[in-house]
């Protein structure tokens, strides 16, 4: 799926800068003067000043391999995305099928992450916006410049969760979203396979 493929390419290579930016962040702000509520929005406005000179040149596979589960991963709600994707299927999982069903959501999600990784050539991202959303969540609007002839735009969707940690749980990209992505996959394979052959494919 073209969309999907978008979907890691973009989300990588944002939030790959956004983790190596978080320990090297500057206090200026120069991508937008409209003042944001604290959260999501001050840190990712804070880091885009490093985002945009990031260089694929600085990076090998096994770097990047390294900074994916070190610094990518922590950043994500695996577990509430993988209860959003279920959230219409009407399937009943036990707590360890839940489990096993976010680890391979995860892994299918960071692998794909990783295989575009390796296109990132000269986009760069600038702050839109931040808005409020649905049961709390926060969503910060990109401007997705040098990836196409034409400019694009990515919502990253933050909650927080029980320990009141801001975490991306989907991203957005032309009125889809991983979340729908994966859960027209597993409605698919439901269908097929019943749950466990879903489980065992997702």
């Amino acid at each position: 799926m073209k969309s999907l493929n978008l979907f890691f390419f973009i989300t990588l290579s944002f939030i790959t800068s956004f983790a190596i930016a978080d320990n090297h962040s500057e206090t200026s702000i120069t991508e937008s003067s409209e003042p944001v509520s604290t959260g999501p929005a001050d840190a990712i406005r804070s880091a885009l000043i490093n985002l945009n000179q990031l260089s694929k040149s600085l990076y090998t596979p096994e770097k990047t391999k390294e900074v994916v589960e070190n610094q990518v991963v922590p950043l994500f709600d695996f577990d509430k995305l993988a209860k959003e994707v279920l959230l219409f299927t009407r399937v009943s999982l036990s707590n360890e099928e839940l489990k096993y069903f976010t680890s391979r959501l995860q892994n299918s999600i960071l692998t794909g992450m990783l295989t575009k990784f390796a296109q990132i050539r000269t986009t760069s991202f600038k702050f839109m916006s931040a808005r409020p959303s649905r049961g709390g969540s926060i969503i910060v609007q990109l401007g997705v410049f040098g990836y196409a002839s034409y400019p694009m735009y990515i919502d990253l969707v933050f909650h927080q969760n029980d320990e009141q940690k801001w975490l991306i749980y989907d991203v957005v990209l032309n009125r889809d979203s991983l979340i729908n992505y994966y859960r027209k996959m597993a409605i698919v394979l439901l269908n097929r396979y019943g749950t466990y052959g879903m489980l065992g494919r997702i």
